[in-house]
């Protein structure tokens, strides 16, 4: 099991090797960015691949082809995003977060985006003829608008 954070000052404070502090003083500060990151992401999907539901052969299958992704990330095999699309309740957003935890315990950053909130963004800052080149650039995307309720 590895150390915590706390247990890895003790060892810094009884360590009377300078060289060795400045490893284990290395890891800490590792230890203390991780933990910040991961205290980003919602007590809800605080579990990540270990509490995501695998009730369904479906929802088996994007684990493990999730979690291969997430253990992967940073090598050439994910040179490329990871993209989801599914109804409401589909366990997308859990399965983003479990992803993004695998990855930030590997030293990585994560940030997750909802694809209609930034365009809804890109459209505020842009104007409709940004939001509609790019909805054309994702392919068959409709998205009704809360200001106007126009599909666009």
């Amino acid at each position: 099991m590895p150390k915590t954070v706390s247990e890895l000052w003790a060892d810094y404070d009884n360590e009377p090797d300078p060289e060795k502090q400045g490893i284990i003083g290395s890891r800490i500060l590792y230890l203390q960015r991780v933990e910040h990151r991961l205290g980003k992401i919602p007590a809800l999907f605080h579990g990540g691949f270990a509490t995501y539901p695998r009730s369904t052969q479906l929802h088996q299958h994007l684990a493990e082809v999730s979690e291969q992704w997430a253990n992967d990330f940073g090598r050439a095999a994910t040179t490329r995003g990871f993209f989801m699309v599914g109804g409401t309740g589909s366990g997308k957003t859990g399965m983003a977060w479990a992803i993004a935890r695998r990855v930030i315990e590997r030293g990585y950053d994560a940030q997750l985006h909802n694809i209609g909130e930034l365009l809804r963004k890109m459209k505020a800052e842009f104007g409709r003829r940004m939001h509609r080149l790019f909805a054309e650039m994702m392919g068959d995307f409709e998205e009704t608008t809360e200001d106007d309720g126009e599909q666009t």
